[in-house]
């Protein structure tokens, strides 16, 4: 028996090659470039431009993800004209440069048209690396399994980009914040150019398709995702303490954990329903109790029941897709989570001046979303997943 586990064991392929590791750095450094202005942008117009309200504010944290879906229709044109890995760097040299680009901007309309450059190249970095690069240079055998470990890398992001973003706000200036992004967004871009990718022809695809873009037929778990999301883009606009993204990293680690541990064989909905819970249980904590411990334990809860539950909802999405569409829903939940996101970026910091309010907001649509999951979406999901 175990002479037989050691010959599937050698002959299974490798899942962290040079080339995964280069993918999943990349997209955690793309990951902290990026979030780490949400509370530095905020901080920045409001004393670069006092007369903005909070609707404008939210506005301008929320519209890059509005933006991901702008070059939507040409996500495949763009990998199977061009270099995927020219197209995926090139995108996060953008991205970085426009970082830098906040310091010069006189006017508000700039900074609005900079997050909207920043969306739509963070849309079609996503799609390169996470959906085209990542699948192509892994074994099919494992290919769920390096989805898995991309997306996981980009919510280490969600926690250490605020995270980074508040500590420097306390010792530097915002130009230097600026340039620490861009500086992160060009090494990111640089682990991608030192991938080892193999020649591949350019072909003459159509110029618009929705290949690599949108799954048909994962749109009610694209819905599903976005009340998700965008309770945790509500936390970003208003948790401005940098101790509170420590103890969601804990969470995030403790729910990778428990993924491989406790979850291993658990019943499909375990994970989102349990998940809801212990991060209701942290909002509560945000509601009831108002000591540091009890902030910070909020944090892990909170880190924890998000890891849990969007980590299975990516999987479910992939069961969605067929074999050669594994791209597109990898992609559709990418933009599906960018998209919540900025919703409640939006919704957040247009009641920043209620916490209570917010965090209830953000409890009743948890609720909500567990509700329709289990009554709507799990059924459905059942029905028509692929695999």
């Amino acid at each position: 028996m175990n002479s037989q586990q050691n010959v599937h064991s050698y002959l299974r392929p490798r899942l962290w090659s040079n080339n995964m590791w280069l993918i999943c750095l990349s997209h955690l450094l793309l990951s902290v470039s990026l979030y780490m202005l949400i509370p530095v942008l905020y901080a920045w117009l409001k004393v670069t431009f006092p007369d903005a309200g909070a609707l404008c504010i939210g506005s301008v944290l929320a519209i890059s993800g509005v933006a991901t879906f702008l070059l939507g229709p040409f996500f495949n044109y763009l990998v199977d004209r061009f270099s995927r890995k020219r197209v995926c760097a090139w995108s996060i040299i953008v991205i970085a440069v426009c970082s830098a680009a906040f310091h010069w901007t006189p006017v508000l309309s700039w900074v609005i048209f900079l997050r909207i450059v920043q969306g739509m190249m963070q849309g079609v970095a996503l799609m390169a690396s996470g959906s085209t690069l990542a699948i192509d240079l892994t074994e099919s055998p494992r290919r769920t399994e390096a989805n898995n470990a991309f997306a996981w890398f980009g919510r280490l992001g969600l926690s250490l980009g605020p995270l980074l973003g508040l500590l420097l706000l306390k010792y530097f200036s915002f130009n230097t914040i600026f340039g620490v992004s861009c500086a992160i967004g060009c090494v990111a871009a640089l682990l991608i150019l030192m991938l080892k990718v193999p020649f591949r022809a350019p072909l003459c695809p159509p110029i618009c398709s929705i290949d690599r873009f949108w799954l048909p037929n994962g749109w009610l778990m694209f819905i599903q995702i976005l009340p998700v999301a965008a309770g945790f883009g509500m936390l970003l606009a208003v948790i401005r303490q940098y101790e509170f993204y420590v103890f969601m990293m804990v969470g995030f680690c403790l729910a990778l954990i428990a993924l491989h541990y406790v979850f291993l064989r658990a019943d499909i909905r375990s994970e989102i329903v349990s998940g809801n819970i212990l991060w209701g249980a942290g909002l509560l904590l945000l509601l009831f109790r108002h000591t540091s411990i009890a902030f910070y334990c909020s944090g892990a809860l909170i880190g924890l029941g998000v890891g849990l539950t969007v980590a299975r909802m990516l999987i479910f999405y992939i069961k969605l897709s067929q074999h050669c569409e594994r791209g597109s829903a990898n992609t559709s939940y990418m933009l599906a989570w960018e998209l919540g996101l900025s919703g409640g970026l939006l919704l957040g910091t247009l009641q920043s001046a209620d916490l209570p309010f917010c965090y209830e907001i953000c409890l009743w649509m948890l609720i909500a979303a567990l509700a329709v999951y289990l009554l709507i979406t799990h059924r459905w999901f059942m029905k028509h997943k692929m695999r």
